[in-house]
């Protein structure tokens, strides 16, 4: 999970058409027996959040459209809720731009986030002319989910050397809970894509350096380099597991230590230091 930027006052213009605005009456007025239309799924919103999510689950940075279709996704469920057998769902955020967010088939299906919400606080039951997340009344629920779009999921999680999510909040912990973002191919897909693919560029040219070519240091750190650089691109919002990369950035050493035999962890430590000082 990464944050997410979106402008909350400008949502896809179907969303603000004349049906749309009355389903909306209508699902306060139907309440949990509303049955909603095609408007939040519509083509237009779907495309609107692929741009700003990068084409990528806002839980788990997945890009899987040539696996499985991404789903909008409805961060409050709009029809029920599981922690609550009173609460019908917010039905009055069926159609609200600023409650979808887009989510892979895994995070969002009913054994993972599905109708979750769980919260700290009072629960809202009733329709609100305020619907926005990160105002009240909402906010005052304190969700125990993170929201991409409102929190910092850098402040939540951390990541061990093989690339498996941990964290140390309440918050973080319940949504790698919810969202299952731990499960064991995920774990494998993120390793793979980040943490494979730097040392599997530096493990052959410690190779090379150590053959009887004799690759000049000045090779071998010019090559490094460029590593480094791969290193930094991962953590390009655009890119899968942003956040794993964001993290290996900032704290390459530790994924060194396991990584990389011992006679090469101080030089390319020492490299890296360096790069990150723009001496390199």
């Amino acid at each position: 999970m990464i944050h997410i930027f979106k402008s909350y006052s400008t949502p896809p213009v179907i969303l603000l058409s004349d049906g749309c605005q009355q389903k909306i009456i209508k699902s306060i007025d139907e309440k949990n027996s509303h049955k909603f239309s095609y408007y939040y799924n519509h083509d237009d919103v779907k495309k609107a959040l692929e741009e700003i999510y990068h084409e990528k689950c806002g839980y788990c940075e997945s890009k899987s459209k040539h696996i499985a279709s991404l789903q909008v996704e409805h961060y409050r469920p709009k029809a029920k809720v599981v922690e609550d057998s009173k609460h019908k769902g917010y039905y009055w955020l069926g159609y609200e731009w600023s409650n979808l967010l887009l989510a892979c088939p895994k995070c969002n299906e009913q054994g993972a986030k599905g109708n979750k919400f769980p919260i700290e606080g009072i629960r809202i039951f009733r329709h609100s002319n305020q619907s926005l997340p990160h105002n009240s009344p909402l906010i005052d629920e304190r969700p125990l989910l993170l929201n991409p779009e409102i929190d910092n999921p850098k402040e939540h999680f951390i990541f061990d050397e093989y690339g498996r999510i941990k964290s140390s909040t309440t918050r973080g912990i319940k949504t790698i809970e919810i969202c299952k973002l731990d499960r064991d191919k995920l774990n494998i897909m993120r390793r793979a894509e980040i943490i494979d693919n730097i040392f599997a560029k530096i493990k052959p040219l410690i190779i090379g350096f150590q053959s009887n070519t004799s690759m000049p240091k000045e090779t071998f750190i010019i090559m490094l380099k460029s590593i480094f650089q791969d290193l930094e691109n991962m953590k390009n919002p655009s890119n899968s597991y942003a956040l794993l990369g964001w993290y290996m950035f900032n704290h390459f050493d530790k994924f060194v230590k396991v990584h990389i035999n011992n006679t090469f962890q101080i030089p390319i430590i020492k490299a890296w230091s360096r790069y990150r000082k723009g001496k390199l």
